[in-house]
């Protein structure tokens, strides 16, 4: 059954992918009219550095240091606020192809925390230090993961039925689940229909969960409590998601879409007590040719949901951005092959 449930993981983290990059801001979405409209504020081009396309993704950000990732979790770039390549770390985790089928990578230096969902497992490292610590945790298998602080997590795990998932706090001292909160009721597609972005926002102690397919987003606190369910401007409250198990390899009770999913948000983060959010939907007041050219970044007020505005983040050399991450006033953007970073002010404060 476990090896089941890593097709369910694997098969939906490459299918969100897919939709993301058939949905992304496509002429046919930015045609239609979707029943709300963007507040526009300006942002300003700090710098933009070049940047080999190994390099897949922000795993971490302080006050100096900003962290990127290989396609290997072993290989890390570290920069610093202006963009230069001051350091490389090479944490030697064990990876193995299970490992490396699904996981999450967190930086929170001077530590390096490799979630390993498919083996519910966190490989800790220390840079500078040979060894890695092994936690393994008390659980299933999970699908999202982030990190609390330096002794708990949150995650998104698959219960004792193998075709729902809740919410969990973990121990990392012991490994042993805290607090549990399912948030969504009378799923039986693997949490598949309610996928999405689990962030944590320190200022605040909240743990956001934002989904993918729908305008909902929710704030807990870190004992899962609902603090509330917050809506984004655009108006998808629904979107039809059924799903049917296949086999693959021999190997049944594999789960898949049955028909095309239209992911609503492709990524989102929180930082400083705001939530930024990349839509794939075109406001109404909004003209389908800079929307095109651009990715929309709507602002959300952590404490209570409230929307606050927007802001455009060019392409760049025809690549739209893929992942943002927010220190203070500054945005830093990926792209394929480059990063760059933004002024927004004081314009959600």
């Amino acid at each position: 059954m476990k090896k089941a449930i890593l097709n369910i993981i694997g098969i939906a983290a490459l299918v969100a992918i897919i939709i993301i990059a058939i949905m992304g801001n496509s002429s046919d979405t930015a045609e239609k009219k979707n029943g709300f409209t963007r507040h526009y504020s300006q942002v300003t081009l700090l710098n933009e550095c070049k940047l080999n396309k190994s390099l897949t993704s922000i795993v971490g950000l302080t006050e100096g240091s900003l962290y990127l990732k290989a396609v290997d979790p072993r290989q890390i770039i570290v920069m610093d606020k202006d963009l230069k390549i001051r350091d490389t770390i090479n944490p030697n985790f064990p990876l193995t192809r299970v490992i490396a089928d699904s996981y999450n990578l967190q930086v929170d230096s001077p530590f390096i925390y490799l979630f390993a969902n498919n083996v519910a497992t966190v490989l800790k490292y220390q840079d500078g230090l040979p060894s890695v610590n092994t936690i393994k945790l008390n659980t299933n298998i999970f699908s999202k993961s982030v990190l609390l602080s330096s002794h708990k997590i949150a995650i998104r795990v698959f219960d004792s039925s193998e075709i729902k998932q809740t919410f969990a706090i973990v121990n990392l001292g012991t490994g042993q689940i805290e607090a549990r909160n399912p948030i969504f009721e009378g799923q039986n597609d693997g949490g598949l229909s309610t996928d999405g972005f689990l962030k944590y926002d320190s200022s605040t102690k909240s743990i956001v969960y934002l989904q993918l397919y729908r305008n909902r987003f929710f704030r807990l606190d870190t004992s899962l409590q609902l603090v509330y369910e917050g809506r984004t401007i655009d108006t998808t409250s629904s979107n039809v998601i059924s799903v049917q198990k296949f086999s693959i390899n021999d190997t049944m009770g594999s789960i898949m879409p049955s028909n095309p999913l239209k992911a609503i948000n492709t990524t989102c983060f929180v930082n400083a007590g705001l939530l930024y959010i990349i839509s794939t939907l075109k406001a109404d007041n909004e003209d389908v040719d800079t929307f095109l050219e651009n990715v929309p970044v709507d602002v959300y007020r952590v404490l209570d949901g409230r929307y606050l505005g927007s802001f455009y983040l060019p392409k760049y050399k025809d690549n739209k951005a893929t992942q943002i991450v927010a220190r203070n006033s500054v945005i830093f953007a990926l792209y394929s092959g480059a990063i760059r970073t933004f002024e927004i002010g004081h314009a959600f404060q």
